[in-house]
């Protein structure tokens, strides 16, 4: 493994080179990177995949600490989101013609958060930038977060970000009947509309809100169900 890194380290160091065929490891340009996308590894919760953290040749340690920097601004933009959130009887366009529309009703909104989410975000990077490298924290998050938006590709980027962003609205509606069946469905309205997070079934008292902000379901959703006589057995929630 030595003879390996300094075979490595004298390649890259080489004023020419050409990569040898037989070196188990690829050389991409940072442009293919990019078009890559490592922030598309980055789940709800602030953990990078496997795929992502190879691809950025994170040591260990360096995957450690950016997953622990993600994660503190995943529940920082939860706890912002549910100091500025309201509860309303809104509910989106797309459900009032469903099945759904019948079902008891939980609905939060949140407005744009704006400058103070966007100074959270860039203290990440900022930090990132100091433990993995300029180049490295920008094709992790730093061209992402120029954007100041995300796409159903980077669910941890659209879901922190459009929170700064754009509006957004909470929506968990339950069917507590048949009454040997609970149905829930969690929706998400935003830059993307109208998302069906999740919608299945579960045991009598039990069900599953996923895909919401921990700070909501918290300060708002769980509450709610207690009065319903129901428990929230999810415990991975998004950011």
């Amino acid at each position: 493994m030595d003879a390996l890194k300094a075979k490595v380290l004298g390649l890259l160091s080489a004023t020419n080179y050409r990569w040898p065929d037989d070196l188990p490891f690829v050389r991409i340009p940072k442009a293919a990177i990019k078009q890559i996308g490592p922030q598309r590894g980055i789940n709800a919760q602030g953990k990078l995949d496997d795929w992502a953290a190879d691809l950025l040749a994170l040591t260990p340690e360096e995957r450690q600490r950016a997953e622990e920097n993600l994660g503190e601004l995943t529940a920082a933009m939860a706890q912002l989101a549910a100091s500025r959130a309201y509860e309303t009887n809104y509910m989106p366009l797309r459900l009032r013609y469903s099945d759904w529309s019948a079902h008891k009703l939980k609905a939060v909104a949140v407005p744009p958060l704006g400058s103070q989410a966007e100074s959270l975000a860039d203290q990440t990077l900022g930090q990132l930038c100091q433990d993995l490298g300029q180049d490295r924290a920008q094709l992790l998050i730093g061209d992402a977060l120029a954007r100041r938006d995300g796409t159903d590709c980077d669910p941890w980027v659209g879901a922190c970000m459009e929170l700064a962003s754009t509006p957004q609205m909470f929506t968990a509606l339950v069917n507590t009947s048949p009454s040997n069946q609970v149905d829930v469905g969690v929706f998400r309205t935003g830059q993307a509309g109208c998302t069906g997070l999740t919608a299945g079934g579960m045991g009598t008292n039990d069900v599953r809100l996923t895909g919401l902000p921990a700070a909501l379901i918290t300060r708002f959703f769980d509450p709610w169900l207690d009065q319903l006589s129901l428990t929230n057995t999810q415990t991975q929630t998004g950011p």
